[in-house]
């Protein structure tokens, strides 16, 4: 059986709808005009959004009341008499590394779906068994929770655009390591920087080698790392993977050392995993 060396789209795609990054949300938004082609014209309006995924995998949207977005949601659920409002959420993965273009794009179709407020505290309670978000404790004081029925998942990476079934969304779990992925890679070039050229010089070919100037960790995640080395004027990126799957801090640990031949055992990088809190980009 082939080794699994990166995430499968439905990975990548439940880890994006996490919410450890924010998303676009798109929303439709009917022009008024009564008369000529402006009639009934539709135009699109987008804000920033806090979505969450719960364990099983369903989509939930969190917005503060009075913002733009809550009025939005709000007015065409009134005005328009719907039982929803459908949209597009739109999530980027940008890689840590100022050189590195974006790893991977979200995009679900769905509907907004209001909740009632029993039911927000109830689903509130669900996705922060998935990942505890400080607004969920305010549900029903400020903050509403909105149900996201999704009808289409894309992933779109260097190697194409994926349709992910609602099956295969469910069944993944998100990457352990993606919000701690900053202050991880930070961790390692800061103070395992040897290392990484050293694993740089073993992989690459002896040309390249030779004239190999710089190394960064371009990204990480459960099933390996991915170099960016500088090799005379051009840049070469290079797929360092893991051994097995790491599950939890003490297994990334572990197949760092084994990896890069680190006798120290890691502790620091166990502890920067625990206390992560991925930075906004």
């Amino acid at each position: 059986m082939e080794a699994v060396t990166g995430p499968s789209a439905a990975e990548r795609a439940r880890t994006l709808a996490a919410g450890v990054v924010n998303g676009v949300l798109f929303l439709p938004r009917v022009d008024n005009g009564t008369s000529g082609e402006t009639a009934g014209r539709r135009h699109t309006t987008t804000f920033r959004v806090q979505h969450l995924t719960d364990l099983d995998g369903q989509m939930l949207l969190l917005v503060e009341d009075g913002t733009a977005l809550h009025s939005q949601l709000e007015n065409q659920l009134r005005v328009q008499a719907l039982a929803d409002v459908p949209g597009v959420l739109d999530v980027l993965d940008v890689p840590p590394g100022q050189l590195c273009l974006p790893r991977a794009r979200l995009c679900v179709v769905g509907w907004a779906e209001p909740l009632a407020r029993q039911d927000q505290r109830a689903a509130a309670d669900d996705a922060a068994a998935a990942r505890p978000v400080g607004a969920l404790l305010d549900i029903g004081r400020g903050w509403s929770l909105y149900r996201f029925d999704v009808a289409e998942i894309r992933i779109t990476t260097a190697a194409g655009t994926a349709l992910v079934s609602a099956a295969d969304f469910a069944s993944a779990v998100p990457d352990p390591l993606y919000e701690g992925e900053d202050e991880i890679v930070e961790h390692l070039e800061t103070y395992h920087r040897d290392r990484l050229i050293a694993y740089a010089l073993q992989q690459l070919p002896s040309p390249a080698a030779r004239d190999l100037h710089e190394v960064s960790v371009a990204g990480l995640d459960r099933y390996g790392m991915d170099l960016l080395c500088g090799v005379g004027a051009a840049h070469q990126r290079l797929r360092a993977s893991f051994d097995a799957a790491v599950a939890d801090p003490d297994g990334l640990a572990r197949q760092l050392c084994l990896l890069l031949g680190c006798p120290c055992g890691d502790t620091e990088v166990v502890g920067t995993v625990h206390q992560h809190r991925r930075r906004s980009r």
